[in-house]
């Protein structure tokens, strides 16, 4: 009975390794590939992540060798087993061994295409929604936009000759949605989630189980789009639908889905926050605490923790709780700077928080201790700027206005308008940018604010 690699076992894997690397002492002709082919079949089974780069290496060396030899035979093998190697240190974060990986990968896999597109053409726009992936992570914002282009292009062109591509389709205009709201273009965004959205729901009625967390993804996304650029009762039917289809999942699969409930909750509870329901967005944030592990076990729950901890402390401060406020906004602090040293959202999070409580400081007349929580909140978004002069651009002029107010309070005019002049570039780049009415409104209030500063 032939045993099926799917079937064995680490340790098997390991047993049938260490046989291979003696046959291959005796027929390295026979065995090199079957050595190469078990360690990356082994490696894909590890829960180690070091070990698992080793076979993977280990394996890429022999293919390397074996493509030299018959390139016709080994080429796709090579590629294959770079690709998989590539992405193991993109979820690592090892982003300076993954890009050169998945680089070389591309250049494979594109003339693999060309002599046969069939097979091979799917590979080309996978590996550049990886490299987009990679590149959004490390501020690339243009190339990862250029690669998402080129893989919504070949996807467009995969699901005309099969339509069983169009999943990938989804996934893929949802990935370029995220980029697009990171650097502030929403039309683009809205416009892509709205169309996977649309594939979704199609595709959620054939197949629920495999497609429905898509579809959920997708409601939260479009709904964060809408949140921040004012069309709140969008946003709060989208939220809506989201959080139900999250709920059935939760149903089944807890440990996996709690935290996108959580997530959910807290959105929704922002939401009413933004609406002046401060009763009902309490009730929400004290529902998505018991979602949430503890400890977080994910930088997605870390960033639902510290999420729920500053969406509390809001309502803390809105309600005139300010002890309670300032307890809740510390913590949340806490949680953001543990991560916002390589993580830019992480990063964000930080500096709306610190935004928040100089806001709490300012109501209490702890005028020095606000001033000194502005200025280490706009140091943060300095940094973020740097990194990406397009994103983040919605928190970065909201809190320019929280300054310019607390300034103008504090009778430095000149510096209330140096803030309020910020906040009015970032608005009035955000409208010609994109084609939404709140942002040209938000242009007029700025504009009115400004001219009663002088």
């Amino acid at each position: 009975m032939v045993c099926n690699a799917n079937d064995l076992t680490e340790t098997e894997f390991e047993e049938r390794i260490q046989l291979y690397r003696e046959l291959v002492k005796e027929s390295p002709e026979i065995y090199r590939s079957k050595l190469a082919e078990t360690l990356r079949d082994c490696a894909r089974r590890r829960g180690d992540y070091s070990k698992a780069e080793s076979d993977y290496s280990e394996s890429l060396l022999i293919y390397r060798e074996l493509a030299q030899e018959s390139p016709e035979v080994y080429r796709s093998e090579l590629a294959a087993t770079m690709r998989r190697l590539a992405f193991l240190r993109l979820i690592t974060g090892d982003y300076s061994k993954s890009e050169p990986g998945f680089a070389e990968c591309l250049r494979l896999y594109r003339e693999l295409s060309e002599e046969n597109p069939d097979a091979y053409l799917s590979c080309v726009q996978a590996i550049l929604t990886n490299l987009a992936i990679l590149h959004s992570s490390t501020g690339a914002y243009s190339r990862a936009e250029s690669e998402y282009g080129e893989s919504l292009s070949i996807c467009r062109a995969l699901v005309k000759e099969n339509p069983d591509y169009v999943g990938e389709l989804a996934v893929t205009l949802n990935n370029s949605g995220i980029l697009h709201r990171a650097i502030g273009a929403y039309s683009k965004a809205e416009s892509e989630y709205e169309e996977s959205l649309q594939i979704y729901r199609h595709l959620s009625k054939k197949n629920p189980d495999k497609y429905r967390p898509g579809l959920a993804r997708t409601l939260t996304n479009i709904g964060l789009v809408h949140m921040q650029t004012g069309s709140f009762s969008q946003a709060e039917s989208e939220y809506g639908e989201g959080l139900r289809i999250f709920l059935i999942l939760a149903s089944n699969s807890p440990e996996i889905y709690d935290p996108y409930v959580a997530n959910m909750l807290n959105n929704l509870g922002f939401l009413l926050e933004k609406t002046e329901n401060y009763q009902g967005a309490e009730r929400l944030f004290h529902e998505a605490f018991t979602y949430l592990a503890d400890p977080a076990r994910t930088d997605f729950e870390r960033i639902a923790v510290a999420e729920n901890c500053w969406g509390s402390a809001v309502v803390y401060y809105k309600t005139g709780r300010f002890s309670k406020a300032e307890a809740s906004f510390q913590e949340a602090q806490e949680l953001y700077e543990e991560r916002a040293s390589d993580d830019e959202e992480f990063k964000c999070g930080l500096a709306k928080v610190r935004i928040e409580l100089a806001n709490l400081y300012r109501a209490q007349g702890r005028m020095n201790e606000a001033d000194d929580a502005y200025g280490k909140a706009f140091a943060v978004f300095r940094e973020l700027r740097e990194k990406n002069p397009n994103g983040w651009r919605i928190d970065r002029a909201d809190a320019a206005l929280d300054a310019a107010e607390f300034y103008r309070l504090k009778g430095d005019v000149d510096k209330a308008k140096g803030y309020c002049g910020e906040a009015l570039s970032l608005y009035q780049a955000l409208a010609s940018e994109n084609d939404c009415a709140f942002f040209e409104e938000k242009v007029r209030e700025i504009e009115g604010y400004l001219e009663g500063l002088r």
